[in-house]
């Protein structure tokens, strides 16, 4: 999870590696920012899997 803030505006991220979170996260995403008054999700589906990740 990620907040970020600007100019009159204040968002959490939440973000997943599969293209499909599980329900549960999604939930408990929506729950804990609805505490601090949040009540817009906007969902932007994934449709190809996460990149496999280096180390260099």
């Amino acid at each position: 999870m990620l907040k970020e803030t600007g100019q009159g505006y204040q968002r959490f991220l939440l973000y997943n590696r599969s293209p499909h979170p599980p329900e549960k996260c999604v939930v408990e995403f929506q729950s804990l920012t609805s505490c601090l008054d949040f009540k817009a999700f906007l969902v932007t589906p994934r449709h190809q899997e996460a990149c496999p990740m280096s180390s260099k």
